[in-house]
């Protein structure tokens, strides 16, 4: 399923236009339930513990997607049902020089079992998803972003977050990488 927003503009339009089409494309490559979401937020997670509370929530951060339609957050980490789950990573700060174009990184990060992905073949199949993605991206018709690098291994990708609940570990069948973008957008862009 992918999670989409439904009337976005700015940097949302940005991330929906390369979500829409990165999840289409994947549905012709990978096998199986593949969940996509768009931007995900830096939630804290209250602790519980006696403590101030500008410290109680600070260091346990989920990667959290607002799901409008429950009117709650939702954790985007792997969700082992799937063959593969993504989402959009971003910074806090985006960049312009005259006010009108913006400039952000953002880390496409995924999370996938490669057995499902790829069920007919045996060996680990990382950099084939690796390269995929990369693939899809390039050939996407959306030209404001650079492919700037990937990243490999949950606690790379998803450093800024608390990884320590996660049971999900980069050894065979699963594998965490990000496609690292620089996207650049206009407030007025709509999608």
């Amino acid at each position: 399923m992918n999670n989409v927003l439904n009337d976005t503009v700015g940097f949302d339009a940005a991330i929906k236009k390369i979500q829409v089409d990165v999840y289409e494309a994947l549905a012709d490559v990978w096998q199986g339930d593949i969940e996509g979401y768009g931007r995900v937020y830096k939630n804290p997670v209250n602790t519980g513990e006696r403590i101030p509370d500008y410290y109680q929530t600070s260091k346990i951060v989920t990667p959290s997607w607002y799901n409008a339609s429950k009117r709650d957050y939702e954790d985007t980490y792997y969700d082992d049902s799937k063959s593969a789950v993504f989402c959009f990573l971003t910074k806090e700060n985006d960049k312009t020089n005259d006010s009108i174009l913006y400039t952000t990184d953002v880390k496409l990060a995924f999370m996938v079992n490669l057995e499902k992905i790829y069920p007919s073949l045996n060996e680990r199949q990382d950099s084939r998803a690796q390269k995929d993605v990369i693939e899809i991206l390039r050939n996407n018709d959306f030209s404001r972003f650079q492919i700037e690098g990937v990243e490999r291994r949950i606690d790379f990708v998803f450093r800024e977050y608390n990884t320590s609940n996660i049971r999900f570990d980069d050894m065979h069948p699963l594998h965490c990488f990000a496609v690292l973008l620089r996207v650049e957008y206009y407030l007025t862009d709509k999608c």
